[in-house]
């Protein structure tokens, strides 16, 4: 397929149209926000299509010397494209490649969103507030690790002002613990507590 018509752009279009229109379809087709087999494999047929078409057509500017193609495809926009297509081991990848002395902010964020995005909360977690620390001004950053600990805490039963209600376990929680437990004894052969 013709790389241009996959990403909807014209063969004279600047490299920021290019992007544009890859972002934009990424959006669009991100298995993750879909459900159902049928539709996520579709998304991912779709992904690694569009994913050749920006590849082909970078490297084809690139080695056919465009000027404005230069540099085009730095690791972070690499890995900026990447994680926005959820292609989270290729930019680990790609964000393993870079200097440790040259890890900027931006770095610990996209590698925060690699950690995320493959279920590594904690590693997400310390990159997110890694990026917060050495840029505290971005709300981009402070959102994203601020979002991550919203979502990983909300469901904890023992955390202080959870969804359970109080400030830590209740009565009720140890004693649908230990009858809990009683069962599982007693579905072995044992029994926990014996007036039960």
């Amino acid at each position: 397929m013709n790389p241009y018509e996959v990403l909807g752009v014209s063969p004279q279009a600047t490299p920021e149209e290019v992007k544009a229109a890859y972002r934009a379809l990424a959006r669009k087709y991100n298995p993750q926000g879909l459900v159902g087999e049928a539709l996520t494999g579709f998304a991912a047929e779709k992904m690694e299509q569009i994913n050749e078409a920006y590849d082909a057509i970078i490297f084809s500017a690139s080695q056919n010397g465009g000027q404005n193609w230069k540099g085009s495809a730095s690791w972070f926009e690499r890995a900026q494209n990447l994680v926005t297509a959820g292609r989270y081991s290729e930019a680990e990848v790609v964000l393993d490649s870079v200097d440790s002395a040259s890890r900027t902010a931006e770095w610990y964020y996209l590698k925060g969103c690699v950690c995320e995005g493959k279920g590594w909360y904690d590693d997400a977690s310390r990159a997110y507030q890694n990026a917060c620390r050495m840029d505290p001004s971005n709300r981009e950053f402070q959102r994203a690790s601020q979002d991550l600990h919203e979502r990983t805490h909300q469901y904890s039963p023992y955390r202080k002002g959870s969804s359970a209600g109080g400030d830590s376990c209740s009565s009720c929680d140890i004693c649908t613990g230990l009858m809990c437990a009683d069962c599982m004894c007693e579905c072995c052969g044992g029994d926990l507590i014996s007036c039960c």
